[in-house]
């Protein structure tokens, strides 16, 4: 009963961590608590549900166009909405965030409609996760798998790419970075990009094992939030730690005392 609770801890660990993560890299580079990021996690559910009815039970393609889509629509919020109160007090900022997650929320209502949708049965793969003589969803393959590759490459991007310095640069001090010669406004873009792609990221994994509405983002961006405050703002690895830790908290917790 322990082994197969905290198993699925971290699976639901690893969904809050690349919530987290997105949370981080934003508030990082824009002062901004991203309280939309839970809603675009629901976006890349609705993409990843829509790019496998046309593509097929293909994982990697069908993640591949989840976090492409939902990057662009990132960058596209970044240039659209944010830019024009990158400079404004926390309030407003905080406003704006809700009011474009009650936005999409509105629009996959409309377009998409209301009523609880779930990816095909036979899923992605019929390879279960074997862990002794204990079996898991195949889902957790996915997530496992899925996390490990993005942190490791975000890492590498934040640590050795010439853009992975200029987001650093700029979420030091936007002032200092144009002075130094950084392009601030396509590291804010890339910034915005990667941090909604994996929320898409997130979204299309956690889709594996939750019915996909429009809904579902709220209760995940905010329990993304805690981890990411539970971290440090800003803290990478701490975003990670911080997903892991409240999702093995809320398993064990459901498990061993109340799931209330």
């Amino acid at each position: 009963m322990l082994f197969e609770q905290i198993i699925s801890g971290l699976a639901l660990g690893c969904v809050y961590a690349l919530v987290a993560l997105g949370f981080s890299l934003i508030y990082a580079a824009f002062r901004l608590p991203h309280f939309a990021q839970g809603d675009i996690l629901m976006l890349g559910a609705v993409f990843g549900l829509i790019a496998t009815r046309l593509i097929g039970l293909y994982f990697i393609p069908v993640l591949a166009v989840t976090i492409l889509v939902v990057g662009l629509v990132g960058i596209l919020l970044e240039r659209i909405v944010y830019r024009k109160i990158i400079n404004s007090a926390m309030g407003p900022k905080i406003i704006c965030t809700v009011t474009v997650g009650i936005l999409f929320q509105s629009l996959v209502l409309v377009f998409w409609g209301g009523r609880p949708q779930t990816f095909p049965k036979e899923g992605f793969s019929s390879l279960a996760l074997t862990i002794g003589d204990r079996q898991f969803p195949p889902a957790y393959l996915f997530i496992f798998g899925v996390t490990i590759i993005l942190v490791f490459l975000l890492s590498i991007i934040l640590l050795r790419t010439k853009l992975g310095l200029g987001m650093r640069a700029t979420a030091y001090s936007h002032e200092l970075s144009e002075l130094m010669g950084i392009n601030t406004n396509v590291t804010l873009m890339a910034t915005f990009g990667l941090g909604a792609g994996l929320a898409g990221a997130a979204g299309l994994l956690i889709g594996q094992l939750i019915v996909v509405s429009y809904f579902m983002g709220v209760v995940i961006g905010l329990k993304g939030f805690v981890a990411a405050v539970i971290g440090g703002f800003g803290n990478i690895p701490g975003a990670l730690a911080g997903g892991l830790i409240l999702g093995l908290i809320e398993n064990l917790g459901a498990g061993f005392i109340s799931s209330g």
